[in-house]
């Protein structure tokens, strides 16, 4: 099944270059076709949950509600965090057992290598099982944590307790219409995938958002709009993942953008995702990476170069300043964008390490007119959609164009 959607995938990604009447966007054949999928084997969980109870009572025909109701309520609970899943000892140990223990958190290659030595029926155990661990998973493929990820969206969409925007997000992510890389939101994770991935796209780009990103911003659909309309400029040739894979940047606290530590962390979370996830995939590993950054963005993306990541271009939205230590990286192309009116400019002669409005030897710099526009509203314009950024967004699609 597996290779037979990727055929399909591929073919559908040359129909749509080819013919330009066709409308590539957010919702497709593909996706509603993979919906599909994904809806039938939501039925399969919930059937799977109210067979073993039967299978636990005996199978006598009958079983009260309560029990009935206990049974979907575990579906509640495993859809969680549970490590200690039978087919996940292996990566993980298990502590609960007679002379178990936890082992150490696998490598992504190790994942990987686990994952491809399993059988299709113990896959679809997992995926059913566990679906959390499985879509934020490191190494594990990102069709299967898409798979995973639109799981576990039908019983976030269930709470009670959302707003409309959460609900409809969370609704649109099960139907498939938003594709989740990463998805735990109890820990203020997702990674959001724009586009569809197949052998004939020809770059990835990674979103990283300045200081103060939140679900929220997810859920408001404003965190997605640069990245959008680069896809949807590419006719399909260009993939974007907006990122946000934990608790973000701060203005004060431990996560503090002006802290080095925590901006090196949440680099290096950045780097398990370039290269644990898109590296090691079947299909991204062999795609061009791009890097797009927001104010605080470029510190944790030169963090992120420091370990070992490397990307074609490194666009800077307003970028904030480079990490102590950094230097640039053989071979990527780096430019900076902003609105002449800019107020991260403040920080041109407080930034010890540099700043990429200041670093003019390695960033080319594209300084836009902001028209009047006020340093804070200039700072938040450079990020948004065509509406109101049409000409730095017609700069980066350039870029990425020059660069397949």
């Amino acid at each position: 099944m597996d290779d037979l959607i990727l055929r399909t995938q591929t073919a559908w990604s040359g129909f749509t270059a080819n013919c330009g009447w066709v409308r590539f966007g957010t919702i497709s054949f593909l996706n509603g076709f993979t919906a599909m999928l994904r809806e039938n084997q939501l039925d399969v969980v919930w059937v799977g949950h109210i067979a073993e109870a039967f299978e636990k009572a005996g199978g006598l025909g009958s079983l009260p509600n309560t029990v009935i109701q206990t049974a979907l309520a575990k579906y509640d609970a495993r859809i969680g965090t549970n490590r200690y899943h039978p087919l996940l000892e292996e990566l993980f140990g298990d502590p609960f057992k007679p002379g178990g223990q936890l082992k150490a958190t696998p490598t992504p290659e190790a994942v990987g290598l686990w994952w491809a030595g399993l059988t299709e029926a113990q896959r679809a155990k997992l995926l059913a099982s566990v679906p959390l661990v499985i879509g934020n998973l490191d190494g594990i493929p990102i069709s299967t944590r898409i798979e995973a990820n639109a799981l576990t969206a039908n019983y976030f969409a269930s709470r009670p307790d959302l707003t409309k925007n959460e609900r409809t997000y969370w609704e649109a992510v099960a139907k498939g219409s938003r594709i989740l890389v990463s998805s735990d939101p109890a820990n203020y994770r997702i990674i959001e995938m724009v586009g569809t991935l197949t052998p004939a796209t020809k770059n990835t780009v990674t979103y990283i958002p300045g200081t103060g990103a939140s679900m929220k911003d997810f859920y408001g659909r404003s965190i997605q709009a640069f990245a959008e309309h680069l896809v949807e400029e590419s006719a399909g040739e260009t993939v974007a993942f907006v990122y946000k894979d934990g608790p973000w940047a701060t203005w004060a606290g431990s996560r503090r953008n002006s802290s080095a530590a925590a901006m090196q962390a949440l680099g290096d979370k950045v780097a398990s995702f370039q290269n644990g996830v898109i590296g090691l995939d079947p299909t991204g590993g062999a795609i061009p990476q791009n890097g797009i950054t927001h104010s605080a963005g470029l510190t944790i993306t030169t963090a992120a170069e420091r370990k070992r990541v490397k990307f074609d271009n490194v666009i800077s939205l307003s970028g904030s300043y480079v990490m102590p230590g950094w230097s640039p990286v053989e071979g990527t192309k780096y430019h900076h964008m902003q609105y002449d009116n800019e107020a991260i400019n403040l920080l041109d002669d407080l930034a010890v390490h540099g700043t990429p409005h200041k670093l003019t030897g390695v960033f080319t710099q594209h300084i836009f007119d902001g028209e009047g526009t006020g340093k804070i509203p200039a700072h938040n314009r450079i990020a948004q959609g065509p509406g109101t950024n049409a000409e730095p967004l017609e700069r980066a699609v350039g870029i990425l164009e020059e660069s397949r």
